[in-house]
């Protein structure tokens, strides 16, 4: 009988200082619901995997949650993925900050539920060569990336159902890829579609591994969802056909998997993410050039042959095609610096006061403790171990490295501005802890001259107890960011209006372009939510700054 290994890695996630309905929403319609089903079904075996901030919002909110997951850990049914603990995008954030957020979700895991995590959810699978090393520093052993990232390299088709090794200066992590196919597919297809999909991946040798990683919110959150998965029971029956089928698949964890089964050798993954994020990276005008492309190749179905070598932007872009997000980026990599400057004062400190009669370190292990690793698990347990402004202000900046507000695609992202207000109140709160450490409370001005945003000219940075503000001097002295610190807010959160490359779907939409269904992918879905909004898409010149000067002729 020919057979195959199948396992499912979902991943849930609210970004830090959501709107509390939007939490109770997403428990309702999908997290409570998921494990609902999950208990009924003891031989479904999942990975799974929770972000830091919406693990914190279910331990203060809704904790029984909590315990019903450790149950389920317990009698090995599911497997707990580490990550970033509040989902920061792992590439563009200092290493120490990086290893710190991935070991105070290992210790949160290893405390809450018992689990001693060796496998990670990349945040938005966004990935870059020299992660490897780091990964491998934080304890991590495996992980989930597309099978896109598998294309970008070379790989064919039949050579996408196993997993990997690579590595970075000779430090080895295991990659799975998740099939894009079943992206699309689960839950809205019909569940025999994806077992007809299993059958015909199928070997004599069974050693082969299908892997399905997506968002758990797409079970219930997502538009329609709900009804489909929860009232029309679409998991039941996809867990019920599992199970018929079990006698050739195999059901698994990644971590199971990664035991049992051989490695396929080794593979090295250039830049890359998942094939949407890529697309929405890219300027608009390219964005928009790039869709008519994917358009005409599919038209002569071609995208088959064509697709792996058809790729977007790099997620870096994001910072230069919204000037509003580098501006938060390079706030948190300057508030990252002031953090780490004061952990090393606060280390060195600690050396002095523990040197011994000759004037040696005492053998205490000094020299091992305030690194990321050991800051990361001592932030978990709310600050044990550490002086309280190291907890607080790695707690603050971590929070600051949330994902979700620094890019844009088809969802909210960067354009929430309530999601942009809470990383500038974390970062800030953390920059105002270093600086009263190293100037006092009061009584103190300073000002810098650097090239801030990294575009080859320089800012001027103005900072005091009870404000902080950046002004572009060769953009006519236009302020970009004015800090009020007492109140953690920047009084210039704002956004320019630009045009984006869906807003010709809208505009097609209105004119009755859009076809009516069921749920598709949410990548693909636009939707107004009044009507004649295309009469309000209106695109503003120049960044929405403060002291800009309008000349009227």
């Amino acid at each position: 009988m020919k057979k195959i290994n199948f396992a499912m890695g979902i991943h849930f996630h609210q970004p830090v200082d959501n709107f509390d309905h939007v939490f109770n929403e997403a428990y309702e319609k999908s997290y409570r619901p998921f494990i609902d089903v999950l208990e009924r079904y003891p031989a479904i075996r999942v990975t799974l995997h929770y972000s830091g901030s919406l693990l914190e919002w279910i331990e203060n909110n809704r904790p029984e949650l909590l315990k019903r997951i450790a149950d389920l850990v317990a009698n090995g049914q599911v497997e707990m993925m580490t990550g970033g603990f509040y989902e920061p995008i792992l590439c563009v954030i200092p290493q120490r900050d990086s290893i710190g957020q991935i070991s105070m979700l290992t210790e949160y895991l290893r405390d809450k539920f018992q689990a001693e995590a060796e496998g990670m959810w990349l945040t938005e699978r966004i990935w870059e060569p020299h992660l490897p090393g780091i990964l491998h520093d934080a304890g991590v052993k495996y992980m989930i990336v597309d099978d896109t990232h598998f294309r970008y390299a070379g790989l064919l088709e039949h050579q996408l159902y196993g997993y990997y090794s690579t590595e970075d200066e000779g430090k080895v992590v295991y990659l799975f890829p998740s099939s894009e196919r079943l992206r699309y597919s689960i839950p809205f297809r019909e569940p025999h579609e994806t077992i007809d999909y299993l059958r015909s991946l199928a070997t004599d040798e069974g050693d082969r591994i299908l892997v399905y990683g997506d968002d758990g919110e797409k079970f219930g959150l997502w538009p329609e969802t709900y009804h489909l998965v929860y009232e029309q029971k679409w998991l039941e029956r996809f867990f019920d056909t599992l199970i018929q089928e079990s006698s050739w698949i195999n059901i698994t964890t990644l971590g199971d998997a990664r035991k049992n089964i051989s490695s396929h050798g080794r593979v090295y993954i250039p830049t890359a993410s998942y094939r949407e994020m890529m697309e929405w990276s890219l300027p608009t005008e390219s964005g928009s050039l790039f869709e008519d492309v994917l358009n005409e190749v599919r038209a002569n179905g071609k995208d088959h042959y064509y697709k792996p070598f058809l790729r977007g932007g790099f997620w870096r872009n994001f910072l230069e095609k919204y000037p509003e997000s580098n501006n938060m980026h390079k706030k948190m990599l300057r508030v990252s610096n002031k953090v780490a400057e004061l952990t090393e004062d606060s280390r060195i400190q600690d050396v002095k006061n523990k040197k011994g009669s000759k004037g040696k370190p005492m053998d205490t292990g000094t020299s091992d403790t305030l690194n990321p690793l050991y800051i990361g698990k001592c932030v978990s347990r709310k600050g044990e171990g550490l002086p309280t402004k190291i907890y607080e202000a790695n707690l603050e900046l971590w929070r600051g490295q949330v994902n979700c507000p620094y890019w844009h695609g088809v969802f909210g992202g960067l354009y929430l501005g309530h999601l942009r207000a809470a990383v500038y109140r974390h970062l800030i709160a953390a920059e105002v802890i270093t600086d009263n450490s190293k100037y006092g409370r009061e009584g103190w001005i300073e000002a810098e001259t650097l090239d801030f945003d990294c575009d080859g000219s320089d800012e001027i940075i103005v900072t005091a107890p009870d404000i902080s503000f950046i002004v572009d001097s060769h953009k006519g002295g236009m302020l970009t960011e004015l800090d009020h610190r007492p109140s953690a807010s920047n009084l210039l959160n704002t956004l320019a209006r630009r045009q984006e490359v869906y807003h010709k779907k809208i505009i097609s939409n209105t004119h009755g372009g859009h076809s009516g269904g069921g749920p598709s992918s949410i990548h693909d879905i636009v939707k107004s939510k009044e009507d004649d909004l295309h009469l309000y898409l209106h695109y503003d010149t120049y960044r929405r700054g403060m002291l800009v000067d309008h000349i009227f002729g």
